[in-house]
């Protein structure tokens, strides 16, 4: 059986539109049938790089009409509308993160999923990456209880005060800033990988640089935090810390201690730094260089999803970050922004 996959949204530059389809093109179990986009050239265009046999549809219900499953790439705040409707016609889901960019945006695109039926997923392309496979292994093998959690992840680009207003710091186009975009991922990862789920929260959050050039629309003041600093406990008491910034800093980095150790992981090295440590006893004073499976890039990571998404839509049962996992990620991302906000402690 072959899955038909839509493509929703192109993408004005090359992204993720483009990552998912070069990993499509590489599942020989999968074809791009169909493509839209509100551009209809760009869809065109797209297609011809990519999938020369599929649609350029017109309207994003004739692509509905033509396809097993669609995979959304569009901008943030159109994500709920196209799950809803790609749900109501009975069609697998893949949707990029975020889920969307308010909670009750997110609460309506998961009941429409869950009412469906539908195979759905949301793309957190790191839980992919081979670090991020090997940490679960190690702590499925040698923890029972994870006691804390310390990580960071971010990005420089915006650093440079004279690049212009964009939309990443639009509020109603990307809803949150460096923590929605890099504290989710983080936190999808502290649930793949450990288990752990945040139940109390406390956050600062800051704008490093609140006026930019006038950019689309002439807007001048950035509406979403620069960098955010959170602390949480989980539902099993894990106390948990993470960084994230878009003005300096560099790729995932985590820290998490149990009763079997400690573990230390970059994106930025090709091993885990493991410290042993018997469950009901101490730590034995080795060091553990545990390489990686695979020295696999980005566009691997990308393949994996897409394989999995397929595994999804023929019926195979993948794990994946659902519709309601990404739904519990926003609703501890909107209860930093509230703590953030209040200058108090927040609860789920």
């Amino acid at each position: 059986m072959k899955a038909n996959i839509g493509i929703i949204g192109a993408g004005a530059t090359v992204g993720i539109a483009h990552n998912h389809a070069l990993g499509l093109q590489k599942d020989s179990r999968a074809a791009i049938a169909a493509v839209y986009d509100l551009d209809r050239e760009r869809a065109a265009d797209f297609a011809r790089r990519f999938a020369p046999e599929a649609a350029v549809c017109a309207t994003p219900e004739e692509l509905l009409e033509r396809v097993d499953g669609v995979d959304i790439c569009t901008p943030n705040f159109t994500h709920a509308d196209y799950v809803v409707q790609a749900a109501r016609a009975g069609k697998a889901i893949f949707v990029e993160k975020p889920l969307a960019i308010t909670l009750p945006e997110c609460e309506r695109a998961a009941r429409a999923a869950e009412e469906a039926g539908v195979f759905h997923m949301v793309g957190f392309v790191y839980r992919f990456a081979p670090h991020a496979q090997a940490l679960r292994r190690l702590i499925r093998s040698r923890f029972t209880r994870i006691y804390s959690v310390s990580g960071s992840y971010g990005a420089r680009r915006l650093a440079d005060p004279t690049l212009p207003f964009e939309w990443r710091m639009d509020r109603t186009l990307s809803g949150g800033g460096a923590l929605d975009d890099f504290g989710s991922h983080l936190l999808d990862l502290l649930f793949f990988a450990c288990g752990v789920k945040i139940k109390k929260i406390s956050c600062l959050s800051t704008i490093s640089i609140p006026n930019r050039a006038p950019g689309a629309g002439g807007k001048q003041l950035v509406e979403n935090d620069d960098s955010s600093a959170f602390t949480g406990t989980g539902a099993g008491g894990e106390l948990v810390s993470l960084l994230t910034t878009r003005v300096g800093m560099d790729n995932i980095a985590l820290r998490i201690s149990g009763d079997g150790g400690l573990v230390v992981l970059s994106y930025d090295e090709d091993h885990l730094i493991y410290y042993p440590k018997a469950p009901q006893g101490g730590y034995s004073g080795e060091r553990q260089s545990l390489p990686l499976p695979d020295r696999s890039g980005f566009q691997d990571w990308f393949d994996r999803e897409m394989r999995a998404f397929v595994d999804g839509v023929l019926g195979l049962g993948p794990e994946v970050c659902t519709i309601g996992d990404a739904l519990d990620i926003q609703r501890v991302l909107a209860t930093a922004a509230r703590s953030a906000e209040s200058g108090k402690v927040c609860a789920l």
